[in-house]
């Protein structure tokens, strides 16, 4: 992507600006990078659900746990060399190998053939899934026990707090804005390399009741912390700050 009208336009409209709404720190960071030292940048996360839906998928959530074979990771995304569906597929091989009874999904839409390729070099065909783009991401997560976030640079990563709200944790690249969103052994793990991918991926699978104990308190997290209600009081907020004291009312 590049920014629309050029990186200087883009400079002096944020300087311009009596707020800026970033949806991540890693955003904030991004923008004081470019702009210089602001003290006008909130800090609002995106929300993905709203209280009603939050409370649909906490009631239909522990039916996943009700089937431990196959264990199913899922990976959710645009294909891109920099969403890390290949580093996914390597790892799952590895654990594939020691547990025959698991799957791997990896659902978005994109150019395939790279990941193809190498699943058929891997003989990974019968384990690994791709059901293509996915209009409702609830959907995959219905059926999955663990999130996959391999991505590098996400802006905030809406897909993990979506896992998140689903009720299932989430094993993510510590890097961009995943850092943020994930509690390590609260609601998920952060890894950087692919050995540690790997090691947390058989770790839930071997723990499979706390795997659930992670999923069940990344829902609580979640609908503390992005619902789509506890965004709009934040963006509120801000609107709120700019306005005269005047008209505030008592």
């Amino acid at each position: 992507f590049q920014v629309d009208g050029g990186i200087r336009r883009y400079r002096k409209e944020l300087g311009q600006a009596q707020a800026i709404i970033a949806i991540s720190d890693a955003v904030r960071r991004e923008v004081v990078r470019i702009v210089g030292p602001l003290q006008n940048v909130a800090l609002v996360h995106n929300g993905v659900a709203d209280q009603s839906l939050l409370a649909q998928l906490r009631s239909t959530s522990h039916a996943r746990w009700a089937q431990r074979v196959p264990f199913r990771f899922l990976q959710i995304g645009y294909f891109h060399p920099a969403k890390g569906q290949l580093e996914a597929i390597e790892a799952f091989g590895e654990v594939h190998r020691r547990f025959p009874q698991t799957r791997l999904v990896l659902a978005g839409g994109g150019r395939q053939e790279d990941v193809l390729k190498r699943i058929r070099e891997l003989g990974s065909e019968h384990a690994v899934e791709l059901p293509g783009f996915v209009e409702d991401p609830f959907v995959e997560m219905a059926q999955a026990h663990c999130l996959l976030q391999c991505s590098r640079h996400e802006a905030m990563g809406r897909v993990t707090v979506e896992a998140m709200a689903s009720g299932i944790p989430v094993i993510g690249h510590a890097s961009g804005a995943t850092p943020e969103l994930i509690q390590e052994g609260v609601t998920g793990h952060l890894y950087r390399t692919r050995d540690q991918l790997v090691a947390l991926m058989q770790e839930r699978i071997l723990e499979f009741d706390r795997t659930r104990m992670l999923g069940a308190q990344a829902q609580d997290y979640a609908a503390e912390h992005f619902a789509t209600e506890v965004m709009v009081r934040g963006i509120v907020d801000v609107y709120w700050s700019l306005l005269p004291k005047a008209m505030h009312s008592p």
